[in-house]
């Protein structure tokens, strides 16, 4: 059974599949909270079926590659750590501030939202580099900084399709990113089903994705900064900005013995360095057909060169199809084995301003083990 529903309906659906012994493949993030995430995890183990949480991007050959290099032993021991997540300004604005993920009661945060892929990445990459390796503190800083209503420009509107004096230097001007009609995919194909002009603009009118950025009433951060502690004496840090030019990950590792930088954009390279003085050398990986990374049909690619999970779901899909539930083993769990017993989640979501200090690193929320009975 498969589950795209909205993130906040994962936990529940996902807990009533089990129960009746189906195998599930769920949309990521698994759960909201630490608490669903516990209650998800006690379906799975009385369940005759399995769990697969969507975390596509390990299944690409590209994170693949990068995964196998680390677990070489070619960096030595690892000493530091950085993912990075560059968000681009129009995503941030469509998702995270007009759309599904503006909200706090009706979404998830955005450093689980959208970073959920990179903390699983993150744990699978440490189990490779290190048995027992995990993290055992957190510390995490992030804020809104730019889209509040005393950061409008002066005389703004309410709506994008109103006058407006600050349009023309406007990076947010939604008529800019809506109105182009040689623009049919994603993220365009989201805001109405009718998209004729005069359905766009309705649509602009009358819904969410025309609201003035700093007044639509987002709580969602737009940067987020989680610094981690690992039990081996190495750090690790995952950075999310959302005011990006282009969309991108970023990964560097640096060991004892060599530094590996992998970037995964439009353009998508992984370089290893060793500590003998040689450059840079390119560590190969599968291509997609048509460039570097596969790209969903019908993804508006002026707009987006996604180095996000498309393409990765037709990855995960093969590796389904050619391996059942029960063959999923060595991508799987549990994820307690990368995560010590929580301490009381703090009672702030990781989606406003201010210090959060998060003890116990990885909980299944964030994780993307395919768990179940062997």
């Amino acid at each position: 059974m498969g589950d795209t529903s909205p993130d906040r309906s994962h936990a529940e659906q996902a807990i009533a599949a089990l129960e009746q012994g189906f195998h599930v493949l769920l949309e990521k993030p698994a759960a909201r909270t630490l608490e669903e995430s516990a209650r998800v995890l006690a379906a799975v183990r009385r369940s005759r079926g399995s769990l697969t949480v969507g975390h596509v991007l390990r299944y690409t050959p590209f994170f693949s590659a990068l995964h196998e290099l680390l677990a070489s032993g070619r960096l030595g021991d690892l000493v530091s750590i950085e993912h990075r997540e560059d968000a681009a300004y129009w995503h941030t604005a469509h998702s995270f501030v007009r759309g599904n993920w503006a909200r706090a009661a009706e979404s998830t945060p955005m450093i689980v939202q959208k970073c959920c892929h990179d903390f699983d990445l993150l744990a699978w990459n440490l189990e490779a580099a290190g048995d027992g390796v995990r993290a055992t503190r957190m510390q995490s800083f992030g804020s809104r900084l730019e889209f509040r209503p005393e950061r409008a420009p002066a005389g703004a509107s309410e709506r994008c399709v109103d006058p407006c004096p600050a349009a023309p230097g406007c990076p947010y001007d939604a008529r800019r990113l809506y109105l182009d009609m040689d623009r049919t995919g994603w993220p365009i194909h989201t805001i109405s089903d009718d998209l004729s002009p005069e359905g766009r603009m309705r649509a602009l009118r009358e819904g969410p994705y025309g609201r003035c950025v700093y007044t639509a009433g987002s709580d969602a951060v737009d940067h987020q900064i989680a610094a981690m502690e690992l039990s081996s004496g190495a750090a690790a840090v995952l950075v999310m900005n959302g005011h990006a030019a282009r969309q991108s990950r970023t990964a560097l590792y640096h060991g004892t013995r060599g530094t590996v930088r992998a970037v995964f954009d439009a353009s998508a390279k992984i370089e290893f360095t060793d500590r003998k003085g040689g450059g840079p050398a390119p560590i190969p990986f599968e291509a997609a057909p048509g460039g570097a990374r596969r790209r969903r049909r019908g993804v508006d690619r002026s707009l987006s060169r996604l180095p996000g999970g498309s393409g990765a779901g037709q990855d995960l899909g093969r590796v389904l199809v050619r391996e059942p539930p029960a063959g999923l083993q060595r991508r799987r769990g549990p994820p307690e084995r990368n995560c010590p017993r929580p301490r009381p989640p703090p009672k702030q979501a990781p989606r406003k301003s201010g210090p959060l200090k998060l003890h116990g690193c990885k909980p299944v929320m964030v994780s993307g083990w395919a768990i179940g009975r062997s």
